[in-house]
């Protein structure tokens, strides 16, 4: 599994180290504060503005480009130079992950840091404090509170509620649309008090979280009949459509057709056969996985929760090839995605 730590190193957090050892851990508990600094996350984003470089017969020129501005990370103990992280309008407001940390800090009173890192060249930060455990008819079920800051232009801060299914560390990642907490704030003029307004909120997240904690009871106690799994399967998982180009070429005779234009129907259509045939091995994937976990968990079988279990198992830990960092993406990239959609699609079950 790629990881995507920060110089390899760059990365904190209770008793395990994270992948292949990297980072450091400790054995006590720590305030959000002390933990970002541990691992160096403590550093500053710049808001730089941008220019161009033009070449003329009397020299170089530098023209400014309005309302453009770099996100820029100051040299750092593991990096001695500036490193550009996006690019950004004047309305764009930097949160700094120490503020973000500031504001973490009373909640570690109760809720202690259990993971704290920096991804990439220093463009995201994500740090997770431990609410406790419970179990749903005996299977564990950790659960932790979320913030992820990234300072890449394209993306604001994210404050979620995130279970981990304890017996194989699958991050059960809710739907949006629950009302356990989850917030994405974009970085515009007034977040910081934004920010601080939200972390005002997250007091009332144990309030919050027994909305999710009944929302997987209820699913665990929902049977669904074996026949429908198919059923339900083609729905979270449904077949590509089918391009335009595919739906031309089975109407028009293109026997007199150059032969570039033929391959690019030809490639069209089997890019489109591949997408429906991974579709179909992902339908099955997922599919072995639930009559897994109904072997393995018998008090749970044939229900909407295993259904769940089943994508979000998926999600995780599928293979990515190499391509992206599939644990930031399983908590808050294209596979946290697709674990909210099967929350929704098991729980529209219930409901």
């Amino acid at each position: 599994m790629a990881h995507n730590i920060a110089f390899d190193k760059m990365y904190g957090g209770m008793r395990v180290s994270a992948w292949h050892n990297l980072g450091q851990t400790w054995d006590t508990p720590k305030g959000a504060v002390e933990s970002l600094q541990l691992i160096g996350g403590d550093f500053t984003i710049h808001k730089t503005p941008l220019s161009t470089q033009i070449e003329t017969d009397f020299g170089t020129m530098y023209q400014p480009i309005d309302d453009k501005f770099a996100l820029m990370r100051e040299p750092i103990p593991d990096d001695p130079n500036w490193e550009y992280l996006g690019v950004v309008g004047s309305r764009y407001e930097i949160i700094q992950n120490i503020d973000i940390a500031r504001y973490l800090e009373p909640l570690t009173e109760q809720w202690g840091v259990e993971t704290v890192g920096i991804l990439g060249k220093g463009s995201d930060m994500f740090m997770t404090l431990s609410l406790g455990d419970w179990d749903i008819k005996g299977e564990a079920i950790q659960e932790y509170f979320l913030a992820h800051n990234a300072s890449d232009g394209l993306n604001g801060l994210t404050l979620g509620y995130t279970p981990v299914r304890v017996v194989c560390q699958n991050t059960l990642t809710m739907g949006k649309k629950q009302a356990t907490v989850k917030a994405t704030l974009a970085h515009r003029k007034g977040i910081n008090d934004d920010v601080e307004f939200r972390m005002n909120m997250m007091k009332e997240l144990q309030k919050s979280q027994m909305v999710g904690r009944e929302a997987f009871m209820a699913m665990a106690e929902a049977i669904i009949k074996e026949e429908n799994i198919r059923k339900i399967l083609s729905d979270l998982f449904p077949m590509p459509k089918e391009p335009k180009r595919v739906d031309f070429a089975k109407e028009v005779d293109t026997s007199g057709a150059s032969d570039g234009f033929k391959r690019l129907l030809n490639q069209a259509q089997s890019t489109y056969e591949s997408a429906r045939s991974n579709t179909m091995t992902t339908r099955k994937e997922v599919e072995a996985l639930f009559y897994k976990h109904n072997d393995e968990f018998p008090q749970t079988a044939n229900t909407a929760w295993a259904v769940y279990n089943a994508a979000v198992e998926h999600a995780d830990f599928r293979d990515s090839g190499g391509k992206g960092d599939q644990w930031a993406s399983a908590l808050f990239g294209i596979r946290a995605a697709e674990k909210a959609k099967a929350f929704d699609m098991a729980y529209a079950l219930v409901r």
